[in-house]
């Protein structure tokens, strides 16, 4: 065997590594991005619970929060205070629910629930009045205003009621 033959075996050899290599790590790639997208969803659910598990731990947050939500006048200055801070607690929540559905990572059917469930708590005469009071981007704003939009145009959420 003469040393031209030798280099392109050697060459072939070394090809064919590389097209293992890159099939490799394409799959271990695509591997990660699902495990990522899993472990993101999971960490807003968790998210999410966290928030109504201090609301269902304390009489005195429910109770801020039903009453924030239907009329905000019948708070006194704390309780306005920290029933703008739980609606402020959603609302930042919800900007990184936004930036995983802009990102693709939630499916539309995912990004309609959550969408839907905190636009109750924004749309509402409380919350209207506390989205005012807080810091709230632009976008998630306007997210807020087309499903106002959707509940007086549709009667509902945009999601079928439940029985």
């Amino acid at each position: 065997m003469n040393w031209d033959a030798l280099g392109v075996l050697a060459e072939t050899v070394g090809a064919v590594a590389v097209v293992v290599t890159l099939i490799y790590l394409a799959v271990e790639v695509r591997n990660n991005r699902s495990a990522t997208e899993s472990a993101s969803i999971d960490s807003l659910a968790a998210g999410f619970n966290l928030l109504n598990t201090q609301i269902m731990d304390n009489p005195d947050l429910a109770e801020i929060f039903l009453r924030g939500t239907a009329n905000h006048e019948d708070l006194d200055d704390v309780q306005k205070l920290r029933f703008i801070a739980m609606v402020q607690s959603y609302v930042n929540h919800f900007t990184t629910v936004k930036k995983y559905y802009d990102a693709g990572i939630l499916s539309e059917e995912q990004w309609l629930a959550h969408s839907v469930g905190v636009s109750r708590l924004t749309n509402s005469p409380g919350g209207i009045w506390a989205c005012r009071n807080i810091t709230i981007t632009p976008g998630v704003a306007a997210e807020f205003e087309r499903l106002r939009d959707i509940e007086a145009s549709d009667g509902y959420w945009g999601l079928k009621q439940i029985g």
